[in-house]
């Protein structure tokens, strides 16, 4: 504590105001902006029950999952890079590894909704990709597939 102002030591892996942002995971997550709808010149926020009840997660998860297993059996070594040994029929994840990083969705200030995810490596894939050091696929590859 300095003087009137407290400030959180944050443990290890976590930063922010709280600490509550798992740096790994939000350092590996991709975010979606959903925009805000001005009504009588204020803004509306986005419902974030959108994530669910309008199919935004499963058709993300879908056609994320379908390009992010594509990409990754031809650019094996961007997905895996400790190595190990891609086969045909190695998907690196599956539907259910699409998780919503921790604290989203969440509204802006302006009304927008923004959306986190991030694939989670399983055990499974872990052991397909010779025991990454990160439980999470890299942000870059999720991108590029997205593409």
């Amino acid at each position: 504590m300095n003087g009137d102002v407290c400030k959180c030591v944050c443990p290890a892996n976590y930063r922010g105001d709280t600490c509550e942002e798992n740096i790994a995971q939000a350092d590996n997550s991709v975010f979606w902006y959903f925009g805000e709808t001005m009504l009588y010149s204020s803004y509306y926020p986005v419902d974030p029950q959108i994530w669910t009840k309008k199919y935004v997660q499963k058709t993300l998860q879908y056609y994320l999952t379908t390009e992010l297993n594509k990409y990754c059996k031809a650019n094996y070594a961007a997905c895996c890079p400790n190595g190990g040994s891609a086969t045909s029929s190695n998907d690196i994840v599956g539907y259910g590894d699409l998780l919503l990083t921790d604290n989203y969705p969440q509204n802006a200030l302006d009304g927008s909704l923004k959306i986190g995810v991030h694939y989670r490596m399983q055990d499974a894939t872990a052991s397909t990709c010779g025991g990454p050091s990160t439980p999470y696929v890299n942000r870059n590859a999720v991108l590029t597939a997205a593409a």
